[in-house]
Order: structure tokens, then sequence, then C-alpha cells
């Protein structure tokens, strides 16, 4: 369902261990993705299906049986299963992504039919009385609503097994860069991002990377002028799921101290947690055991890992709570 809700994207957005592939590491993907991206994140599907944990995630990702039902449409309508046969998903955001609505998606796979997909996200389409319509754009079919003002948000298949969603004009953007003759930068010639995704391990199940923008520094500056949190500059994490579940995450403050202060006040709310009456009665206390934080000069580690009895504990409780809140 995931192509498809990307296909759906395009008539509804407004403005605002790969088995038959190679792994892509972090440059090879920051290559795809225009140079004003700032933040990057990607989930490796393909490496979680081959995880003992993989039967739990998707019992949470098509419980539902209207969910379901959409799933077996698709599958009957496109041959496409998309809790088997998307492999990858990769998302960008600039500075300005609320207020420009630029944004890219790159779902990697297998089984995409276009014209099949097409016909199917067009008859969605219509069920909610919008439309596709096609243009071309140097080699490539580009999908878009038919309403004028939904048209900064289209999609292509850039190959039988990639299809690429953008907002803003980035859409076209990625064109230009996945164009053999075409010339010009993109997120991989941003030497501060790209030396902060090559700081956390991009084989592993997801991983993001994000420079924080200033504007949006200078509010945190101004709203919170002693909390060293407000310092931040960099953020990137990556984390495995299975058997158990190890995650790292990386923060570059503006100093030393700063970073300091902050694994502090981690350390210290994880001590204080495991004293309290509801973490205990929810019994998350073991949990809480197995987080870390520590500075290193400005930077900040906090790191945690996690056994598979625990993670299966906790995918099951997070099923509990999913069947509580969906509609009966």
């Amino acid at each position: 369902m995931t192509l498809v809700v990307a296909l759906h994207g395009v008539v509804s957005c407004r403005g605002g261990c790969w088995r038959d592939e190679p792994k892509v590491a972090a440059p090879a993907t920051l290559a795809l993705l225009p140079a004003d991206a700032r933040l990057v994140a990607s989930v490796d599907f393909a490496r979680i299906r081959a995880t003992p944990s993989w039967s739990k995630v998707s019992e949470l990702a098509a419980g539902d049986a209207a969910d379901r039902k959409i799933l077996d449409e698709l599958l009957a309508r496109t041959g496409l299963d998309p809790l088997r046969q998307v492999h990858r998903m990769v998302a960008a955001f600039p500075d300005d992504a609320r207020a420009s609505g630029r944004f890219a998606l790159v779902i990697d796979g297998a089984g995409f039919d276009e014209m099949r997909l097409i016909t199917y996200a067009r008859d969605r389409a219509h069920l909610r009385g919008r439309d596709l319509v096609s243009r071309s754009y140097r080699r490539h079919t580009l999908w878009s609503s038919a309403s004028a003002a939904d048209q900064s948000v289209a999609g292509f298949f850039a190959s039988p097994k990639r299809f690429v969603l953008g907002g803003g004009g980035w859409a076209e953007a990625m064109v230009d860069l996945m164009d053999a003759g075409a010339t010009g930068k993109s997120a991989a010639d941003n030497s501060e991002l790209g030396n902060l995704c090559q700081r956390v391990d991009t084989g592993r199940s997801a991983w993001f990377c994000g420079v924080i923008p200033p504007d949006l520094r200078k509010q945190l500056l101004a709203a919170l002028p002693l909390d060293p949190a407000a310092s931040v500059t960099r953020l990137a994490a990556a984390l495995d799921l299975g058997p158990g579940l190890d995650v790292d995450l990386t923060a570059d403050l503006s100093n030393a101290a700063d970073a300091k202060i902050q694994a502090d006040k981690i350390t210290a709310a994880l001590r204080d947690a495991r004293g309290s009456a509801r973490v205990l009665m929810l019994g998350l206390g073991p949990y809480l055991d197995h987080i870390t934080a520590a500075a290193d000069g400005p930077g900040l580690r906090v790191h945690a890992a996690l056994g598979e009895t625990q993670v299966n504990d906790l995918l099951g409780r997070l099923g509990g709570l999913v069947r509580l809140v969906r509609p009966q």
C-alpha cells in the first residue's frame, strides 16, 4: 500500500539486506536528492523483513480489516504486495519544507507495473472526485493531480524498481539528477550533510541525518536561552531491529559545556523515571536500564540496546494499544 499511498499523494498533497539489488550507501542516496535537502531518512524494509520481529511488525501494519481489504484489492489489481515487495524508502526535506511544500520520497522495490498502478490510483482518485494527469519531462512521464492547486506534487517511475514522488518542484529536480545528460548539484555536494550521514551506520534498518535550520535554531535559542538543547546544530541516528533493538543517536551542540549538561540531564531523567510509580506499574523500568547518554566534546551520544524478549514485549504492548484505538 506504500506505493499507492505515494501515488495518492500526487492527487491529494498540497504545497505544503536488499535481495536483488546492492545496498545504497549514504553518498549514493544523497546523490538522488536535490541540493537543498537538509533532512534525510531511510528505512530498509527488506532488512527488517529478514528479522524475527517482522511478523509482529507486519501484523501491526495489516491487522485492521479495512487496511487488509485495501491490501488485498491492491494485490489483485496491480500484482503489488507492499509488505513483501517494497524494499526501501527514502524521504528528504529542505529547511523551508512547510512553507515551500518541497519534499522527496523515493520508493525502491519490485513488481512496479506502472500502468496497472496508475490505473488503480486513478480509480481511487475518482472516488474522491479527483484525477491524475500526465506530462512529459525529459525522458520521464510525470503524474500529478488534474487540479491546478495540486500540481506542485508529482511522481514518476524512474525504473521498474523505483518510484519517486516530489513536491514543490523537487520531482523535476530529481529527474534532472537522474538524467545521465544533466548537470547540477545534489545533496551529496552538501559537505555538512554528507559528513553527518557518514557518522552513522547507513547499512542498518533505519537511519536519518538532519542539519537544524538556522531560523529554527534562532527560535529555539530565543525561546530556551538557558536550555542546552537549544544549541543542537545537527542530529543523526541509526537503528537495527531484530532480533533485538539497537539505537544510536548523535547530536552536535554548539559547545562542549552544553553537550555535558544535556548528557547529565538525560541521565538524571532516566534515573528519576526508574523510580516513578507509573513507570514501575507499567513494567517499563528494565527498559530504561539499557539507555545511556554521554558527551564527547561538543557531541552527545545516546545509545539504547534491548534484547529480543524485550522487543517482542514492546511490540505486543504496541499491538494492544493499536487495537484499542482502532475503530471497531
